[in-house]
């Protein structure tokens, strides 16, 4: 996606804390959320920027995830080189501290439950649909992991798009809405495309000489997009 699509994400999503304030009373409320992104997706529409919110949500992961590395990382290319959005997400230096208490309650503040105290269980909190798992081999760097990473991403974009289909209704000129036969395939090849370009290019060269080696080996990668991904006969590289 554009830089411009970034940077508008990143203004609107300043305005709702609900979605990246931790210390706020509405991060933890999900119709608060909901309602949110709800605001943020009309606001890109009416920018001109044709977005599905499972492709919003993909992407301000995506942010996040570059700022953390680049705040921990002390050498390598994600330290070396100045980022086109720091300064604009600025406004969430305010998370970045260990202590915070993290509560999940209901509209009417009823239910609560245990607290967490260390700031990686905020992310997985967040984040709970997705699988998270401590490995030695940087998940970035391994092809399964890729892939599983690759198939929620894919699994949500596919659903918002199904959900956007049905409620998509004939224009004011009473012409049949667009249509689209993207499928699956397109939606992943979208998504690795928008990894590769966050990366330098020695990075990105290589991701892609693994990706190709996945594509091109006479093994099988069983992937189950509904459970974890099963690893059948892979054997790249033999």
């Amino acid at each position: 996606m554009s830089r411009d699509i970034r940077r508008k994400l990143v203004e609107l999503i300043e305005l709702e804390p609900s979605i990246w304030d931790i210390t706020s009373d509405d991060y933890c409320l999900n119709d608060r959320k909901k309602n949110a992104w709800a605001r943020i997706m009309r606001a890109m529409k009416d920018e001109g920027h044709v977005c599905s919110m499972g492709e919003l949500k993909v992407l301000w992961k995506n942010l996040k995830d570059q700022r953390k590395r680049r705040r921990t990382s002390t050498t390598g290319s994600a330290a070396g080189r100045e980022w086109a959005y720091g300064d604009m997400l600025s406004f969430m230096d305010k998370t970045d501290f260990e202590g915070n208490t993290v509560r999940n309650l209901d509209e009417n503040g009823n239910s609560t439950v245990p607290t967490f105290t260390d700031s990686p269980y905020v992310d997985r909190l967040e984040q709970s649909k997705e699988a998270v798992s401590i490995k030695k081999k940087k998940k970035e760097d391994d092809p399964i992991a890729m892939i599983r990473s690759a198939t929620e991403v894919i699994k949500t974009c596919m659903e918002e798009r199904e959900s956007e289909e049905k409620r998509r209704v004939p224009d004011e000129t009473g012409q049949e809405a667009r249509k689209t036969n993207e499928d699956k395939f397109y939606h992943f090849g979208n998504w690795v495309a928008m990894q590769l370009r966050e990366l330098d290019s020695h990075t990105a060269d290589n991701k892609v000489h693994i990706i190709a080696t996945v594509l091109m080996t006479d093994a099988s990668i069983s992937v189950n997009l509904d459970n974890d991904v099963r690893r059948g006969s892979y054997s790249a590289g033999q």
